[in-house]
């Protein structure tokens, strides 16, 4: 079964990458002079960003100062154009150094707000083609061939080694898509993956409400006794049938059930009979096996984890890796983990706590989230930072492997806190009013 895996772990926002910007334009064009200078220059510079866009008229809007590899001011050269596909650029084409372009939906955020006064919003479009960004993602979102009326839309952020921007998309039909639309010249294909199929805080159109909602209407069908409280999907089989657990009120009585790839319910299969489903349940929590504690409990000690294992679950071998994926309690410490237990000579063990977990679209059923809590006050604690996590919840992992959760704190803000590959090795901890650029933000709250 494949599950996918869709967004982007880290986002890198416009509004950060140009925070550098020396005020608003320092010196600028006349207008006349300005389409005239646009019109000449920028289509070779939209050519070198790689932007997708048939440029239909360009200003240049003057110049600023941005900050360089070396933390020194560059005269920078700021640029605006209007595309024949919709959406829009901004283009900063530094002294030194390649250019870069940001679409206007993201730069949106920038625009002055009512009652402000007009150029001190930051960076973003002002040329009248561009006023309405928003408009520019239905044909992205046609060429992708879904069916939505594009209502709102943001932009997620950018992959940038695979060269496309990621746009979250709501639709007047009252579903919501993520969009991943490649660069120009880039092979990445154009993707739109319904928010019903991934991770539940990715979409802000596509409320985790709302998701459990469809989900448990698509069960009904299977004549179940359950009151919904947590829903997700599992994965996809190559002949478009779906899979999607319910968890119950009653704690117990969750299962997975499976539909065609209308949507229309064929079976259900009950959370203790699901472990060879996707991997089995994980809203619902079942008891785990104790038949080989011992060896678990070796193994874990082989790779340098503490734990007299008291109970685990096994999910076979990692598809990317091959190691064992296991779920492992523990009766020396109450904070539970999933650990990655190698089965051939030459690789290394992996453990991730079960906020950790949570960013690889895992769950913790053997002990709960909030076990782990006071774990990473230690954690953070030891890297000088001082917070009595309240609450936590994975973010996602970045292609290098590094992963992040965010925490909220007793009585103070919150943090983002960056692990790298292998045992619970905290790199650096990030406070949420500089984590803006990290998975969407923050938000847990203070």
């Amino acid at each position: 079964m494949r599950v996918i895996a869709i967004g982007l772990a880290v986002a890198a926002l416009a509004a950060a990458a140009v925070a550098p910007m020396s005020g608003a334009y320092a010196k600028t064009a006349k207008p006349d002079k300005a389409h005239e200078e646009g019109v000449a220059a920028a289509p070779a510079l939209l050519q070198q960003t790689g932007a997708n866009c048939t440029m239909t008229d360009a200003n240049h809007l003057g110049s600023s100062k941005t900050k360089g590899a070396d933390g020194k001011d560059v005269p920078t050269q700021v640029y605006e154009v209007t595309c024949q596909e919709g959406l829009g650029y901004m283009i900063l084409a530094p002294e030194t150094g390649a250019p870069s372009a940001f679409d206007c939906l993201a730069l949106s955020v920038n625009a002055p707000k009512e009652g402000d006064k007009a150029g001190t919003g930051g960076l973003y479009c002002r040329m009248d083609a561009n006023a309405h960004p928003l408009t520019g993602l239905q044909p992205i979102v046609n060429k992708a061939g879904v069916a939505c009326t594009v209502n709102q839309g943001r932009w997620m952020g950018a992959g940038a080694e695979q060269k496309f921007n990621e746009y979250e998309v709501g639709c007047a039909e009252g579903t919501a898509y993520v969009v991943q639309a490649p660069f120009g010249g880039s092979t990445h294909p154009l993707n739109a993956v319904d928010c019903l199929r991934v991770p539940s805080d990715t979409c802000v159109y596509f409320p985790k409400a709302k998701m459990i909602s469809v989900i448990a209407a698509m069960a009904a069908p299977s004549g179940r006794t359950c009151t919904p409280t947590d829903a997700r999907y599992v994965g996809t089989l190559p002949n478009n049938d779906n899979f999607y657990e319910i968890a119950c009120s009653d704690g117990a009585s969750g299962y997975i059930f499976e539909t065609d790839g209308a949507g229309k319910f064929k079976i259900a299969t009950d959370c203790a009979r699901a472990s060879a489903i996707g991997g089995g349940c994980t809203l619902t929590q079942t008891a785990g096996d104790t038949a080989e504690t011992g060896t678990y409990t070796r193994l874990t000690k082989e790779i340098g984890y503490p734990c007299a294992v008291s109970s685990y679950k096994s999910f076979g071998p990692d598809l990317k890796t091959g190691r064992e994926l296991v779920e492992l309690a523990c009766s020396d410490h109450p904070d539970g983990t999933f650990a990655m237990l190698p089965v051939n000579k030459g690789q290394a063990g992996e453990t991730f706590n079960c906020l950790r977990a949570e960013s690889r679209q895992l769950k913790c059923t053997l002990t709960s989230a909030a076990a782990t809590y006071a774990k990473v006050s230690a954690q953070m604690g030891a890297k000088g930072k001082t917070c009595q996590v309240s609450n936590g919840r994975g973010v996602g992992v970045a292609a290098s492997g590094d992963d992040y959760i965010e925490v909220a704190c007793s009585g103070s803000a919150g943090y983002m806190v960056q692990y790298g590959p292998g045992l619970e090795a905290v790199k650096a901890i990030i406070a949420c009013k500089d984590a803006k650029g990290i998975g969407g933000g923050c938000k847990l709250g203070a």
